[in-house]
């Protein structure tokens, strides 16, 4: 007995003594024994009574000892193996060639909802609804071929739900026959968070593309940055298409003066450019940089904008200056009015008091002439003078423009031609003669600064025009009846687009 395990002495000791004493129809031991290179075997000892005395007392005992300790240990491998089967947190199938489901580990059953029991009276063809007999055949052909396959499937609950499954089979060979072990993982949280990222990186891709300013993502190359995403904005403001942009160094779309100042700062500005551009680094998982993200915003129109608010506000210094001097004239040609009379007066005195000397005669008419032309052009800065006279009053529009006119061939280069078709008996109008001086006023100076470089031909027309009932849509909402028509054109280039 000293060569049992002690830890085994005291059961094989208990397994002798209650099969001589009769409590046990058998004996029928098993415990660890020491060899005699000092390890111990697993021995099982079956023993047999073949002889008693008188008294009934065993006086002979036969027995066997085998060697029992590969199997010990396959015992022990198996009751590991069925361990880790029964507690692994991934489903295990043990599936027949025909599909049938032969052994299922615990969740399996907690994933389906069926009891162990249940599924094992199931086949492939109840939990998978996209399995047919003929794709159950193909994928077992291919199974048997390659002895592992990986893809992912549907399985349907019991309470009739689905669930996307990704199973892992692999190919069993055991006593002659084949089976499949199939390692089934639900995956619907990571189909949910594959669905979640794709949905936001369509609004990404959404924002990124509709977003009103113009987006580039860059990689970093030796030679440079390299472009690998644009936007729509960016395209439309370059004019080129995606094919044409992708995979190409972002030099390319650059002046060398923007080239050198986009090297020397991540934000960069230009009041000559067309652009504002704006640089943030990309990094990689370790915190290296690996590229840049860049906005690009189309600056043109807001350069436009300040041209156009430079250009108002010197039109407005230039009306404040022409007030002043239409203030100033007014005053001026008052004064000069005043002296004008007594000037015609004692012409007037002078034809009176020598009547009876013809050459004096004469010369105080031409006084008198000249004295009422320079009252006409009086009175035409009088009129250019009164801004706040707006009072409209029946006048002839084309005298009105005639003595305009004079005024504007004094004012405009001799390069440019005046020429007019003016009619004087096209009848009066109800306006305001101070406004219509200044409106053609306006119109023939503005057609001089399209020529004042080229010279040209200023062509100024008043026609009589008659609107009628059967003249269709009238232009402006005319009423029907007599009009009065001003053209006022120049031989200039004309307003770009822009201006228009």
């Amino acid at each position: 007995m000293e060569r049992i395990h002690p830890d085994d002495h005291d059961q094989a000791l208990s397994s002798v003594r209650r099969y001589l004493s009769g409590e046990i129809e058998n004996y029928e031991s098993e415990f660890r024994f020491l060899h005699k290179d000092g390890h111990y075997l697993w021995i099982r000892a079956r023993g047999k009574i073949v002889e008693r005395n008188e008294k009934g007392e065993p006086t002979r005992f036969i027995g066997t000892h085998v060697d029992v300790t590969h199997r010990r240990k396959v015992d022990a491998s198996l009751r590991i193996a069925r361990f880790i089967f029964d507690k692994a947190a991934i489903a295990i199938f043990e599936i027949a060639s025909d599909g049938r489901i032969l052994q299922v580990n615990r969740q399996a059953a907690v994933d389906l909802g069926y009891s162990e029991v249940e599924l094992c009276g199931m086949s492939i063809f109840d939990i998978d609804p996209d399995v047919t007999r003929a794709t159950w055949r193909e994928a077992w052909q291919l199974l048997c071929h390659a002895g592992l396959s990986h893809h992912e499937r549907t399985h349907r609950r019991k309470d009739g739900g689905v669930i996307p499954v990704e199973v892992t089979s692999n190919l069993l060979e055991y006593e002659g026959e084949k089976f499949s072990v199939d390692f089934v993982k639900d995956i619907t949280d990571r189909k949910t968070r594959e669905r979640d990222l794709k949905a936001s990186e369509r609004r990404y891709q959404m924002f990124f593309n509709k977003a009103p300013v113009g987006y580039v993502v860059t990689d970093n190359h030796s030679d440079g940055p390299c472009v690998v995403d644009v936007n729509d904005t960016f395209l439309e403001l370059l004019g080129y298409r995606r094919q044409d942009v992708l995979h190409t160094p972002l030099s390319r779309y650059y002046t060398e003066d923007s080239r050198r100042k986009m090297m020397e700062a991540a934000f960069y500005k230009s009041p000559q450019e067309k652009t504002i551009m704006q640089v943030h680094p990309r990094y990689d998982a370790n915190k290296e940089v690996i590229g840049a993200f860049t906005m690009y915003i189309d600056n043109t129109d807001r350069k436009r904008a300040e041209e156009e608010a430079r250009r108002l506000a010197s039109a407005l210094s230039q009306s404040q200056k022409m007030e002043a001097i239409g203030t100033l004239a007014g005053g001026i040609a008052h004064d000069f009015n005043n002296i004008l009379g007594a000037i015609v007066g004692y012409a007037q005195l002078a034809q009176m008091a020598l009547k009876e000397n013809p050459k004096v005669e004469e010369y105080t008419n031409q006084i008198c002439i000249a004295s009422e032309r320079a009252k006409e052009l009086i009175q035409q800065i009088l009129a250019f003078s009164r801004q706040t006279e707006y009072e409209k009053r029946p006048a002839n529009i084309g005298i009105i423009i005639k003595e305009t006119l004079k005024l504007v061939r004094a004012s405009i280069p001799s390069t440019i031609d005046i020429r007019q078709d003016v009619k004087t008996n096209v009848g009066t109008v109800e306006a305001n003669q101070t406004k219509i001086h200044q409106v053609i006023l306006n119109l023939c100076t503005n057609a001089a600064h399209a020529m004042e470089n080229e010279g040209g031909t200023l062509s100024v027309t008043l026609l009589p025009v008659s609107i009628g009932d059967s003249d269709g849509s009238h232009p402006h909402d005319l009423k029907p009846g007599s009009y009065v028509k001003l053209t006022v054109e120049d031989t200039g280039r004309g307003m770009d687009a822009y201006t228009l």
